[in-house]
């Protein structure tokens, strides 16, 4: 019975090792496969946006199945100039002859603001997007509906924010522009940090989808 007890506290002596030097086996690991922990915190940021992308999926599948906008937007594939193409800007394979008019908003998925139409022929249209720097929009940040202004560019920034409440890494970022759907999302804040006057603050603004990527688009038809 002795030797019986002997090998219970062997037992649990090791598996209380392995718990407290749990993490220096996973970096000791992590070393002799030759990846770093900086690499795997890239792996980590990786894993969530492919599931950010997944749950926007799912969200565009689901309002497509509650039959709520059969009649309120136009599918659009997005012509390539490959690998030139000007992020500025989108040329969709819709136009006048489809009714499409100028000003209209288009979407990724049912709810993500790219841009909207500012030109258009008979058989396909241009998009100004939220990458070109002459854009510029009113929106509200997060739950406290925190007023700022959202400016075009590489990536897009919100400016003019208040320096009260705190602002977060995260929140979402919707549309007030009458221009444009009102509560439909740009993206979320990122990089948040003073502006020189120390009364604002600004940010860069992340979005939900990759530009260079997309092959479709929604052209918003019931609001202008």
């Amino acid at each position: 019975s002795f030797k019986i007890f002997s090998n219970i506290g062997l037992l649990l002596l090791f598996l209380l090792a392995l718990f407290f030097f749990q993490p220096s086996l996973s970096n000791l690991y992590y070393k002799f496969r030759g990846v770093t922990s900086s690499d795997e915190n890239n792996l980590l940021r990786g894993e969530i946006k492919n599931l950010k992308f997944e749950n926007e999926d799912l969200r565009n599948k689901l309002f497509e199945s509650d039959g709520k906008a059969d009649n309120s937007y136009k599918v659009a594939n997005i012509y390539s100039e490959y690998p030139f193409n000007d992020r500025r800007s989108l040329v969709i394979d819709v136009g006048s002859s489809d009714g499409i008019e100028l000003g209209m908003a288009v979407l990724f998925g049912a709810h993500n603001l790219i841009g909207r139409i500012d030109s258009v022929m008979s058989n396909k249209s241009t998009v100004q997007t939220i990458f070109d720097p002459t854009w510029q929009s009113s929106v509200v940040i997060g739950e406290a509906k925190i007023k700022a202004v959202l400016r075009g560019g590489n990536p897009p920034y919100l400016d003019l924010i208040p320096k009260e409440p705190v602002l977060l890494d995260g929140a979402l970022v919707s549309n007030i522009s009458e221009k444009l759907p009102i509560n439909l999302l740009f993206g979320e804040v990122t990089d948040v940090s003073p502006t020189t006057n120390d009364v604002w603050q600004k940010a860069k603004l992340k979005t939900f989808y990759d530009l260079d990527v997309l092959d479709q688009v929604r052209v918003v038809t019931d609001f202008l």
